[in-house]
């Protein structure tokens, strides 16, 4: 995994050395300032297309806010117009008073990349000289901005404190790790099967979506999903049933109830459907806040889901955005096995190699 390291410069030599040196120790390819150049000033636009190669951010953030590249000269049209011209577009980043750590940041959530952020324990000694605002090398004349970017990183993220490069050496081994296995969790969106109409024949143009739903099912397909909310008859259920097991590998309905109030006007109802499937039928998906941030009760979770076909609900981030939308998926458990198996022999090698 091509890793990012992200940090202000000069106040965490020793910490970027420490976290860079496990990440190369388990195999992960490093991509940080140290590789460019020596310095906190970097051309921004280099930055971001170092970020933007990167599978995975890894932020370190003490009590400085790093250098703030100036904005780029406006032309009189572009001041005219109110633009920024030649500014990189990252939302949220202020040309002129964003610095190149949080722009950093800023590209690796617009670029929707699994982020670990790693925050200095406030109760740890650190010298006032690396504190922005007491220190003449200080870029920053007070502490204001560090303070609202490490509370936007706990607002927004799960993060690890850390008081010591010993300390965190370790923290970034067992977060990077765990960002390991849940990369190995294969999520495959349930396709969706409408109800249509119940008083019409089953293959009119309402019926058709079963057919579509056929069509759609790809070889490593595992459920089809649908919705109680709408209305439907057992013909359109024993159809789909029946064109699934000849035609597809889906041997699971994920049922959905997006509007409970319905349920009495049910022609087939959820009792219909758990005396007919029984275990054929997902009821109680897991919900797992951030599938990318999978935590090892997560895993445990999943394993333990008395189904070969985990339903699950999340929410999953878009690209480019803060908006997240609400999914329901399944995860394949006996692939999900056999990939944390080979990780597990995979990090067993790379540990034997390091000793």
């Amino acid at each position: 995994m091509r890793v990012f390291v992200s940090s202000s410069f000069e106040d965490l030599v020793d910490h970027r050395a420490a976290a860079i040196r496990v990440l190369r120790q388990l195999g992960h390819e490093v991509v940080a300032m140290e590789d460019m150049v020596a310095g906190a000033t970097a051309p921004l636009h280099k930055v971001l297309e170092m970020v933007d190669r990167c599978e995975a951010y890894l932020g370190i953030f003490a009590w400085r806010y790093g250098y703030v590249p100036p904005a780029p000269a406006l032309g009189t049209a572009a001041r005219a117009a109110g633009a920024l011209a030649g500014a990189p577009k990252v939302p949220d980043a202020v040309p002129g008073q964003t610095s190149i750590t949080h722009y950093e940041y800023l590209r690796a959530k617009q670029r929707a990349l699994p982020i670990l952020a790693f925050l200095l324990d406030e109760r740890a000694p650190w010298s006032p000289a690396l504190i922005d605002g007491h220190s003449p090398r200080s870029l920053q004349s007070d502490a204001s901005r560090i303070r609202s970017l490490r509370a936007e990183l706990q607002q927004e993220r799960v993060i690890s404190w850390f008081s010591s490069p010993s300390d965190l050496e370790a923290r970034v081994a067992s977060a990077v790790t765990m960002i390991g296995l849940s990369r190995q969790i294969d999520l495959q969106e349930a396709i969706g099967v409408s109800g249509g109409s119940g008083a019409q024949s089953v293959m009119d143009s309402e019926g058709y979506s079963v057919a579509h739903a056929i069509g759609q099912a790809e070889e490593n397909q595992t459920a089809f999903k649908i919705d109680l909310a709408e209305e439907w008859w057992s013909t359109r259920i024993y159809l789909l049933a029946a064109l699934a097991e000849r035609l597809t590998q889906v041997r699971r309905l994920m049922v959905l109830r997006s509007d409970p109030e319905r349920l009495a006007k049910y022609r087939v109802g959820a009792e219909h459907l758990r005396r007919w499937f029984g275990d054929a039928m997902l009821q109680q998906p897991l919900h797992i806040a951030d599938i990318n941030r999978a935590t090892v009760v997560d895993l445990i979770r999943i394993v333990d889901y008395p189904s070969p076909c985990v339903p699950v609900l999340s929410r999953t981030r878009l690209p480019g955005s803060d908006e997240a939308n609400l999914t329901f998926e399944v995860i394949d458990k006996a692939a999900l096995n056999i990939r944390l198996a080979q990780s597990y022999l995979v990090e067993l090698k790379e540990r034997a190699r390091i000793a």
